[in-house]
């Protein structure tokens, strides 16, 4: 596994909008501190890093002029379309990607959301640098990541007398075997848990400072969703996103941020015109059905308003 792994679900055909089908109460605790975060929020641009077949769409394409629905995985983006296209939706692009290397020019939008997606990704510190040269100055930068130090974790590293675990601020990579999600049963996924610490850290080391931090899912327990009702369990997790926000012990947060001291937001009225190679970032030639980096001789599709800007191309 390369140091750019990162989870491919069309290899081994999964389907994450299953994944949500019986997670109704996680879903309402994102879109709940989602929805304070975007609440006052307008714009021209905005990335949804990661937003697969656009779950969270819904929060934020009637608040800027564009939107950009960027993922690596083509099915997910299709089934996105045919949803837009059923739902009347027309100003969210779609955009097939690496978020390694993003193909958007510098300072290019307003606002980006990267919501679970920096659990499944090697290198975090390319993809963080990558969002920020995306950015505006005083780009808002919206980030979830999975919490290595929530209640549970540190009360069975006690348990265990793992202090080291405690008191590390590395990255915790999950063992998958037996959920390998988006992958076979036989191939390992990639999923790491951070320290609050480390995704501060770097966050400012790419020039982006934190707002503000949001606690979620504090009743993420099998045993308690399993026998309290949905409705009961929404009700006391927006009170406790109230009061114990600032706690840090829950494992999900969301760190509302801002792009500092970047360069101003370059204006675009059309897609394509703010598309670059991934490679290079040089300019593209619209050809009928693609986009050509005459300086790296790399041509990439469009099919069914799908740009498969994806590079290194998927095997």
């Amino acid at each position: 596994m390369s140091s750019q792994d990162i989870t491919y679900y069309d290899k081994y055909d999964y389907d994450y909008s299953q994944f949500w089908k019986d997670r109704d109460y996680e879903n309402f605790s994102e879109t709940n501190v989602l929805k304070k975060i975007l609440k006052n929020s307008t714009g021209n641009w905005i990335l949804d890093v990661g937003g697969s077949y656009g779950r969270l769409t819904d929060l934020y394409y009637q608040k800027f002029h564009n939107c950009v629905l960027c993922d690596y995985s083509e099915k997910a983006l299709e089934q996105a379309r045919e949803d837009f296209k059923k739902r009347g939706i027309k100003n969210v692009n779609l955009v097939a990607a690496n978020v390694y290397n993003l193909p958007f020019k510098t300072a290019t939008f307003d606002s980006a959301l990267m919501v679970r997606v920096i659990h499944h990704l090697e290198d975090w510190d390319t993809a963080i640098s990558e969002v920020s040269r995306i950015l505006s100055s005083k780009a808002l930068f919206v980030l979830e990541f999975a919490n290595k130090h929530n209640i549970k974790a540190i009360l069975r590293a006690i348990l265990k007398f793992n202090f080291k675990y405690i008191f590390s601020g590395e990255p915790s990579k999950i063992e998958t075997s037996k959920s390998p999600e988006g992958t076979e049963a036989t191939v390992p996924g990639i999923i790491y848990n951070y320290s609050p610490r480390h995704i501060r850290n770097l966050l400012v080391s790419h020039e982006i400072n934190i707002k503000r931090s949001y606690c979620l899912s504090f009743l993420r327990i099998p045993f308690i969703k399993k026998f309290v009702p949905s409705v009961l369990l929404k009700v006391v997790e927006k009170f406790f996103q109230v009061v114990l926000g600032w706690t840090k012990i829950t494992p999900s947060i969301i760190y509302q941020s801002y792009k500092k001291n970047g360069l101003s937001q370059q204006h675009f009225s059309d897609v394509e015109d703010l598309l670059c190679c991934p490679k290079c970032k040089g300019e593209l030639d619209r050809k009928p059905s693609s986009l050509l980096c005459s300086k790296c001789n790399i041509s990439f599709n469009i099919k069914n308003k799908v740009y498969d800007l994806r590079y290194p191309a998927p095997e």
